[in-house]
């Protein structure tokens, strides 16, 4: 999913007062399957709308990005793999 339609899919949600979460990988070291850049929404049902890497380590940053809609504070999360995430 492009930025664009990313971008868009926000705006609906937001359009019918919905929050969303807009993760965004910021930096990377060594190799990985994307970018620094690639963007992911995540909806308050769970639903994750773009990618920034897939796997387990997805799946726990659309955990993570449900406890920021509860909270409704943004936050840097570190990965190394199979290490836990640490906030920073």
């Amino acid at each position: 999913m492009s930025d664009p339609e990313i971008f868009s899919r926000a705006n609906e949600f937001l359009a019918r007062g919905q929050s969303v979460v807009l993760c965004t990988l910021i930096f990377k070291e060594g190799s990985g399957p994307r970018e620094p850049g690639s963007k992911m929404l995540v909806t308050p049902d769970g639903k994750a709308f773009g990618t920034i890497g897939g796997g387990g380590m997805e799946r726990l940053i659309v955990t993570q990005a449900l406890e920021v809609l509860a909270e409704g504070k943004p936050r840097t999360l570190h990965f190394a793999m199979g290490i836990p995430p640490a906030r920073g």
